[in-house]
């Protein structure tokens, strides 16, 4: 069995010697995640299981006696160690009645707590049944599958053969597509528990013989196949449950029941299904069904010329939109699409898109942020959600793009009159090229060609004017003026106006009082 361990504690470099120095995985602790307060802590344990948790007392957003009460309330199977600064009876107390397994008092030696978690995993595994360590075959499977050396696999071949028999396995490939957002090794040690814990909770009774770790996104998953039993629509569910609680595009390319000895034909067809197919809306792609679309003729689903053509003609894109995005979802229904397919379409559609622009005097760098634009198009390849996002990202701009009829000369005119509309708003670059649909990058070069500043120091000095007539014209706070004009810190919008104006705001103000109030000559 796998057991994940989480470590609370306020004090980063407490939390980082101890995952330098504590022997986790020689223990049998397979996953270590960290959290600095009990809120990121209960939101741990409420997503994932979790078997033992160490944790601080004093803590500034809440003790560690607090989160486990709140452990022991909501009834989670979790052994506790306290690894406190302080030796107060009245916290040894408290500890035991809400049964925490230990009490340790800092500092303590590697060893004392390696000692103290050696028992808290008996305790794990007595509570789970597990004393045999897991599968006791997962070596052989691993070298069977992955191994470099051909000798070492023929031999641990030969080995499950013995001890399986003709037995009928499936070879299955786990694949998370993470966002742009994934962070790392953070999300990959999140990834193997909830990974591992659907696995044993879906395929139960024997059914998930093995569990392979192969990167921080991937999992080989040995199926055993019992006659007369399809674990197809387990396969699907343990897909959505992942999804689910993942959040991201979760597939599993499954290959074809056999024995121990046809699983590398499998391996191989699945590795060529990993590089070559789009997952899409069905989280599960079998291997006999891409080895009957690979004996087809692929360029069947392809659209001919005609149907660019009419595309062209439109040069309607939310028309252009729907017909693509019809087309592709009616195409990885019937088949399984590739991502040459996509490539190859999406190389037509761009075909159309940039002569329609080069009609208006106008390129894709003049509309699209092209980093951006690059992860739309990366992510199209990884699943068919990615393509769709791509698509509809790419026309959408172009929709708002063509109903817009600003040139350069008007566009200018355009973003003065939102700059002067918004002073009090959020105006930075993208904000501001939203509202014409053109790229970041190309409203600064018209702009600055245009009006002779870029658009920062128009921002500034249209601020500092409207500024300055609040000063004149009305009794408002100082503060008040700085939030009306976009500045959220009062101090720097006090030295901004005086760099501009060469004195303070409120100096300024009784100079122009001073002024009105002195009479005539």
């Amino acid at each position: 069995m796998e057991i994940s361990m989480l470590i609370v504690d306020d004090d980063r470099l407490v939390t980082e010697k101890l995952e330098k120095t504590v022997h986790f995985e020689r223990l049998g602790i397979s996953n270590v995640l960290t959290a600095s307060n009990i809120r990121q802590a209960m939101k741990l344990l409420e997503e994932m299981p979790i078997q033992i948790l160490l944790s601080d007392i004093e803590m500034p957003q809440g003790s560690g006696l607090e989160l486990l009460e709140w452990i022991r309330q909501k009834q989670l199977p979790v052994e506790c160690i306290f690894l406190s600064s302080y030796a107060y009876f009245s916290y040894a107390q408290k500890a035991m009645q809400l049964n925490s397994s230990e009490y340790l008092v800092k500092p303590v030696t590697t060893e004392e707590l390696e000692i103290a978690l050696q028992r808290s995993i008996k305790r794990v595994e007595e509570k789970e049944g597990d004393h045999g360590g897991g599968n006791r075959n997962l070596n052989l499977w691993e070298t069977f599958l992955l191994a470099q050396n051909s000798r070492r696999q023929t031999e641990a071949e030969k080995e499950l053969r013995q001890i399986y028999g003709d037995a009928d396995f499936s070879l299955n490939f786990i694949r998370i597509f993470p966002d742009r957002d994934h962070k790392g090794k953070k999300d990959a040690v999140r990834f193997q528990i909830l990974v591992s814990s659907h696995v044993r909770k879906i395929l139960e009774g024997g059914q998930a013989e093995a569990l392979i770790r192969v990167d921080a996104c991937e999992w080989m998953l040995i199926c055993k196949e019992p006659a007369g039993i399809c674990l197809q629509e387990k396969k699907q569910e343990l897909c959505r449950c992942l999804q689910r609680v993942i959040a991201q595009p979760v597939c599993i390319y499954a290959g074809s029941v056999g024995t121990v000895g046809e699983l590398h034909h499998s391996l191989e067809h699945l590795e060529q299904m990993e590089m070559e197919a789009v997952p899409g809306d069905n989280p599960v792609l079998g291997e006999g069904d891409w080895l009957r679309q690979e004996s087809r003729d692929a360029k069947a689903c392809f659209p001919d010329e005609n149907w660019f053509a009419e595309l062209e003609r439109s040069a309607d894109f939310m028309y252009m939109q729907k017909e693509i995005l019809e087309y592709t979802d009616t195409c990885s229904r019937e088949n399984i699409m590739k991502v040459q397919m996509l490539q190859a379409f999406h190389k037509k559609t761009t075909g159309l898109i940039e002569r329609h622009l080069r009609e208006r005097g106008q390129v894709l760098e003049s509309i699209f942020e092209m980093q951006e634009f690059e992860s739309y198009e990366k992510d199209a390849y990884r699943t068919m959600e990615g393509w769709r996002a791509f698509i509809r990202f790419l026309f959408e701009k172009l929709e708002g793009n063509q109903k817009s009829d600003c040139r350069q000369e008007s566009v200018v005119d355009c973003l003065k009159r939102y700059i002067e509309e918004n002073l009090k708003e959020d105006l930075s670059r993208k904000t501001l090229a939203a509202q014409v649909y053109l790229s970041e990058d190309y409203i600064s070069r018209i702009f600055m060609n245009a009006a002779g500043m870029s658009i920062t120091s128009y921002i500034a000095s249209r601020r500092m004017e409207r500024a300055r007539k609040y000063l004149e014209d009305t009794a408002l706070p100082v503060s008040k003026i700085a939030m009306e004009v976009g500045y959220s810190n009062f101090s720097y919008f006090s030295k901004t106006f005086r760099d501009w104006a060469g004195v303070t705001p409120n100096e300024y103000r009784m100079r122009k009082a001073k002024e009105r109030s002195t009479p005539l000559q």
